[in-house]
């Protein structure tokens, strides 16, 4: 787990992901960056496992960047991880984007670098398709 600035971006690389032995570096993370008055966060899952306990560190830090007019996005969201957001409805209030650079660009910009990767948009989407079907 690392914590980067990319052009003026906090960055936090999950790596391999957040486990139950690596939660306390993780809150220890989101409340630097609290603590810090961050304004602009990307989490980057890198595909990576994300445990139960870890969606109340990020709905805490969601809302305190929400409370100072911040902003959080997730990228490299598995497809595993995608279907908990979309059951604990946390995709509802944070937006997934494809790709890291495409995260920092809307957080600089305040839009996509590519219009099919809309924050919010597709990858926010889960089918719900039951197989054989």
């Amino acid at each position: 787990m690392e914590l980067s600035v990319r052009d003026g971006i906090q960055v936090v690389s999950a790596g391999s992901g957040i486990f139950r032995d690596n939660l306390g570096e993780f809150r220890k993370i989101a409340d630097k960056l609290k603590r810090d008055g961050a304004l602009r966060v990307v989490v980057d899952f890198e595909q990576g496992f994300v445990a139960e306990e870890a969606h109340g560190i990020l709905l805490s830090l969601w809302k305190n960047l929400r409370e100072r007019n911040g902003e959080l996005l997730f990228t490299g969201v598995s497809t595993e991880l995608l279907k908990t957001l979309d059951l604990t409805r946390i995709n509802r209030v944070i937006g997934i984007v494809r790709d890291l650079e495409t995260a920092c660009d809307f957080l600089k910009t305040g839009k996509s670098a590519l219009p099919d990767q809309e924050i919010n948009g597709p990858l926010n989407k889960v089918e719900n398709t039951k197989e054989g079907k």
